[in-house]
C-alpha cells in the first residue's frame, strides 16, 4: 500500500470524490491507493455517527455518491471505472473499490463536470413548475443497475409524500437526541473563524440573514420543549411539508433490499441525478427524515423514540409501507426550480482525507 504524496491524476481524482454529499456534510470517507489505478475508499463511521445512520445505510449512500464523482471525473481523464463494493467498515476495510482503464471511447461532458463541482443542497422555496418532458428524460438517462427512479409530480401522490415529510419533522423537532446531535453539528460563526470545515454551515440553511441569532436562541433543548406548547413544532413542520409539495416534484430512488452494496448503488443513482438536475439548473433539497425514522421504528420498535412518537410512527410506517409496495426506499428530495445557492458547502483539505503517512 503507497502512502506516497498523491499525482496530480490522483489528486484530481480524490478532489471530484469529495464533492459528494454526507450526512449533515461530516465527510466519512479516506481514499487508499493500490499503484495508480486502484482507489479503496474506507469509511469512519464514528464521523457520521448519528440518530439517522442507522446500520450506517445513510453513509453508504454517501459513498456511492463518492463513487458517482469519481467515475465523472475519471471519464473526463479518459479512464473507465469497474465498481467492486466489499461493503467494509472503518479504517482499512474498504466499503468500495475503484479500478480504472484507461478507455479511447470514454468521454465526459465539461457541463457535467463543472455540475459535480457547483452541487449542493437548496433548502430554499423552490417554484412550483412541473418538469419538461426533456428535463425528465435526461434526468432518468443511464439508470444505475438495482435502483429505481420514481418522479412524484400528480398532487395528490404529492400530498401523500410530504404529509410523510411533515410527520417526520414533527417526530424529528421532538426528540431529545436528534436536537442535540443537530446543534452539535451546526458552525456558527466562531467555528467558521477557527477553520472548521466539517458540519452545517448557518447560510446554509434556509433560514434567511437571521440564521445564526434564531438557532442560538433555539440551541437549549429545553426551550424547545416551551415553545413547543406553542404550536412551534407543528408550524416548523408545516414548514417542511409546504416547502416539499410547493415544488417542481419529488423524486424517489428505491432498491431492492437493504445491503451495503444496494444502499452504494443508490448513492451512485443519487447523485447521477442531482449532478444531471444542476446541469439543467434545478435545485435538490434532500428529504429523508421519514425514510430513516421508519428503518429505525420497522427493526427496533418504540425503544429509542418518546411514548408521543407512537401515533407519527405508526401513520408514517403504514403509509410508507402502502406506497413502497415492497420496495426499500434510499433517497428522497424535492426538485424544482430556484434561486442557486452562492457556493457548495466546505470541505476538508484533502489530505485530511488521506491515510497519515507511516514514520520512517
Amino acid at each position: 500500500m503507497s502512502l506516497a504524496p498523491l499525482t496530480a491524476f490522483q489528486r484530481t481524482l480524490v478532489a471530484a470524490g469529495i464533492r459528494a454529499p454526507s450526512g449533515d456534510n461530516c465527510q466519512p470517507w479516506r481514499f487508499r491507493f493500490t499503484g495508480t489505478d486502484q482507489i479503496l475508499i474506507d469509511i469512519h463511521p464514528e464521523q457520521a455517527e448519528s440518530f439517522f445512520d442507522y446500520h450506517h445505510g445513510p453513509t453508504f449512500l454517501s459513498v456511492g455518491a463518492v463513487v458517482e464523482n469519481i467515475r465523472i471525473q475519471a471519464a473526463a481523464l479518459g479512464y473507465a471505472a469497474e465498481v467492486a463494493y466489499p461493503g467494509g467498515v472503518g479504517p482499512g476495510h474498504p466499503s468500495a473499490v475503484i479500478t480504472l482503464h484507461p478507455d479511447s471511447q470514454i468521454s465526459c461532458p465539461s457541463t457535467r463536470l463543472q455540475a459535480l463541482h457547483r452541487r449542493t443542497v437548496n433548502r430554499r422555496p423552490f417554484l412550483p413548475w412541473a418538469l419538461a418532458p426533456r428535463d425528465i428524460e435526461h434526468l432518468t438517462a443511464e439508470p444505475i443497475l438495482g435502483t429505481k427512479v420514481h418522479l412524484i409530480q400528480e398532487w395528490q401522490a404529492m400530498g401523500r409524500w410530504t404529509r410523510l415529510i411533515y410527520l417526520a419533522d414533527r417526530i424529528r423537532l421532538s426528540h431529545p437526541q436528534i436536537h442535540t446531535e443537530l446543534f452539535a453539528k451546526i458552525l456558527f460563526q466562531s467555528d467558521a473563524a477557527r477553520g472548521v470545515r466539517v458540519g452545517l454551515e448557518t447560510n446554509r440553511l434556509g433560514l434567511g440573514p437571521g440564521a445564526e441569532p434564531i438557532l442560538q436562541f433555539l440551541k437549549p433543548w429545553s426551550r424547545i420543549q416551551q415553545l413547543s406548547r406553542w404550536g412551534l413544532l407543528h408550524l416548523l413542520a408545516g414548514q417542511s411539508q409546504w416547502l416539499a409539495q410547493m415544488s417542481g416534484g419529488l423524486v424517489l430512488v428505491t432498491i431492492p433490499t437493504s445491503t451495503p452494496e444496494y444502499w452504494m448503488r443508490a448513492g451512485e443513482q443519487t447523485q447521477r441525478l442531482w449532478i444531471r438536475a444542476e446541469e439543467l439548473g434545478l435545485a435538490v433539497h434532500p428529504m429523508t427524515v421519514a425514510l430513516y425514522l421508519d428503518q429505525r421504528y420497522q427493526e427496533e420498535g418504540l425503544r429509542q423514540f418518546l411514548p408521543a412518537h407512537a401515533p407519527l410512527l405508526g401513520e408514517l410506517t403504514r403509509t410508507l409501507t402502502e406506497l413502497l409496495d415492497g420496495q426499500r426506499a434510499a433517497m428522497l428530495f424535492r426538485i424544482g426550480k430556484a434561486l442557486p445557492m452562492r457556493e457548495p458547502a466546505s470541505r476538508m483539505a484533502i489530505e485530511d482525507f488521506l491515510p497519515p503517512a507511516e514514520s520512517p
